[in-house]
């Protein structure tokens, strides 16, 4: 395939969340497209391995750590303008060996601002793509003022949910500007016999296993989900907790664990390379985080790609993923006593998780394949290059 437009995409993070998870799945996918892509990332730590496989052009860029310092953006100081020519000198060089027709920018406030204004000095397009719901202090007007005046030099803003857009339109963003496009994730599955010794080496024969697939912070929700368990396990001894992940709570969590009655029934499998897959070992995906930021919980989707119903708080994006009643519950945050219950209730009842699971399966077909994703995203980077090449 004749390859006729040039991309860019930027991001300094260098874990692997589900905004990194998101864009790799992203590049994959635009490789059957006709553009021509380069990547500039950190090249360290858990990115590098995420990144790995992608067959396009991958250059290094390591800006910091995020600009968000002290509740505020840490513009003062001087190693922003180190970065700022960092920045522009590789997109320079990048530029020049094969123009560019547009950048694409992920998450982190610094390489976002650093790219709009490159991007205007530059002469070229930049589109920014938001994955969080605007936390309270970033409504403050020093974030606000700073967003407006950035967002103004890009072409576009891709939202990965409804709520997200909200929550940009309520700092007074156009609205005409952000064009929403849900998250996609490939459905990943464990064949029969993976599953089936998992099963057997982790413990899960015969056992109703509760999953959950995060980084293990406090915001999560998991400390919450294990005083759940002190309850649920009296009611029903096959229910298994299935904690996958790690993270700055991990020694905590474990602590807790170990001091409740439903120690044998909470199980910490640390960081998996295959999380997603490994869906496959759950009967019900629990989401109980009160991360209000998350736009879009990629733990959800990724369940639902397998048929399993999800027991979520009804925060953010969770609310666009998840139909309560239908393909499983929307509790509030914090609230021990109803997770409980929505967990003792579906491991009880077989029927109705496979009639939720059947229901997960067809919402994500709906809306959150990743080829979906990739077509209305392509369409916007058509249209902003398209746009630019009538002005010019």
């Amino acid at each position: 395939m004749k390859k006729t437009k040039h991309i860019l995409f930027i991001t300094n993070s260098t874990i692997s969340g589900g905004a990194e998870i998101c864009l790799k799945n992203l590049i994959i996918e635009l490789l059957d497209y006709p553009l021509d892509i380069d990547l500039l990332f950190p090249k360290q730590g858990e990115i590098k391995n995420l990144f790995a496989g992608i067959r396009v052009a991958k250059h290094k860029l390591l800006l910091g750590s995020s600009s968000i310092k002290f509740r505020g953006l840490n513009l003062y100081s001087p190693t922003i303008l180190h970065h700022y020519f960092k920045l522009k000198n590789s997109i320079v060089k990048i530029n020049k060996k094969n123009k560019v027709d547009l950048i694409f920018v992920q998450q982190d406030p610094k390489e976002k601002i650093l790219a709009a204004i490159l991007g205007r000095k530059l002469n070229i397009p930049v589109i920014w793509m938001e994955h969080s719901k605007l936390h309270p202090w970033q409504r403050l007007p020093h974030f606000r003022y700073l967003y407006h005046l950035f967002a103004k030099k890009v072409s576009r803003i891709i939202a990965v949910s409804f709520a997200v857009k909200k929550s940009l339109v309520g700092i007074g963003i156009l609205s005409k500007k952000i064009k929403t496009v849900w998250n996609g994730v490939r459905a990943a599955k464990l064949n029969d016999q993976e599953t089936e010794s998992l099963k057997n080496k982790w413990g899960l024969k015969d056992k109703i296993v509760f999953g959950l697939a995060s980084r293990l912070t406090r915001n999560k929700g998991i400390f919450e989900l294990l005083e759940a368990a002190k309850g649920v396990i009296k009611n029903n001894k096959k229910i298994i907790f299935l904690i996958i992940g790690s993270g700055k709570e991990e020694d905590n969590l474990k602590q807790q664990a170990r001091a409740s009655i439903a120690k044998n029934q909470i199980k910490f499998m640390g960081f998996q390379n295959n999380a997603a897959s490994l869906n496959s070992l759950f009967d019900v995906v629990v989401s109980p985080s009160f991360d209000e930021g998350e736009g879009l919980p990629l733990r959800i989707i990724e369940g639902m790609a397998q048929a399993k119903p999800i027991i979520a708080t009804d925060i953010s994006g969770s609310k666009e993923e998840v139909i309560d009643r239908i393909n499983g519950y929307l509790i509030k945050t914090h609230d021990v006593v109803m997770l409980k219950k929505k967990i003792i209730k579906l491991a009880n009842n077989q029927t109705l998780r496979e009639k939720m699971g059947k229901e997960s399966l067809k919402i994500y077909n709906r809306r959150f394949t990743v080829e979906k994703m990739t077509s209305k995203i392509y369409h916007q980077i058509s249209k902003t290059i398209a746009s630019r090449n009538e002005k010019n």
